[in-house]
């Protein structure tokens, strides 16, 4: 691409893998999951899209700017995979508006912060512009509620992966594939985001979050077209298990459509 600095070529492979599979999951729903997960890719291209705004940016006023934008994707992201994983293992109870709106404040305050232009500097205390080998970054000096929302982020990570692992470790097979490939797309941005909050990246200002969900779109796109993540899941299981096992004495056993015992 003519003018794009290989790094935002890089970043923009990952907007096309994951506007692919947001597209794949538009398509299936309302199958359990596919909106939250539409949420999710959407949030991880919105900050993508706009990095690459950031690094080819002249100026530090623009790169404020841009920088400023990613936060909606930013905030996005965590919230989306909750309620993605509460949903799609069947836990759709938890996804009410009383739980929905609960866990959008912080991310809503952050975004309101930052849009007011953060004048107290508790999001980002310092910008300047760091040229590097590889691009010109805008590196920042993180306020207090930075750290806030970065701890908020991993703890919806959390408690997000938790029933997710469980069906890697449960013996329905069906699911496995689909989970394990959930597991590698959400743990790349994860431990990219750690090892940027840690200060072990070299390049300063190089955040690499957005690179790693280029890993994210392939998994999602692999556990959409390969292990049928919608079209075959859990959710239906655990409500069988729910509402007619746990009420009856005698032995049922509940088929879903594709043919598998639930």
């Amino acid at each position: 691409m003519i003018g794009l600095s290989p790094l935002s070529v890089a970043l923009l492979a990952a907007v096309v893998t994951g506007t692919s599979g947001a597209i794949l999951a538009w398509r299936e729903r309302p199958d359990a999951g596919a909106r939250w997960l539409v949420l999710l890719l959407l949030g991880q291209v919105w900050w993508t899209t706009f990095l690459v705004f950031e690094l080819e940016a002249s100026s530090l006023a623009v790169k404020a700017l841009w920088y400023d934008v990613q936060w909606l994707g930013v905030v996005v992201v965590p919230v989306g995979w909750l309620l993605f994983a509460l949903e799609y293992t069947g836990r759709d109870r938890y996804v009410n508006p009383g739980v929905v709106a609960a866990v959008c404040v912080a991310p809503a305050i952050t975004v309101l912060v930052v849009a007011a232009g953060d004048p107290f500097g508790v999001v980002v205390a310092n910008r300047e512009v760091a040229d590097t080998a590889v691009g010109s970054f805008l590196r920042v000096d993180p306020g207090p509620w930075y750290y806030v929302m970065a701890g908020y982020t991993y703890l919806l990570g959390l408690i997000g992966s938790v029933p997710i692992l469980q069906l890697v470790r449960d013996d329905a097979r069906p699911f496995r594939g689909q989970s394990a490939a959930l597991i590698v797309g959400t743990a790349a941005p994860w431990v990219s985001s750690v090892v940027y909050l840690s200060g072990a990246i070299p390049v300063p200002g190089l955040d690499p979050t957005p690179l790693a969900f280029a890993v994210s779109g392939v998994a999602y796109l692999l556990a959409l077209s390969r292990f049928r993540l919608l079209t075959l899941t859990p959710a239906p299981r655990r409500r069988a298990r729910q509402l007619v096992f746990e009420q009856l004495h005698d032995p049922v056993f509940v088929v879903g459509t594709e043919g598998y015992v639930l």
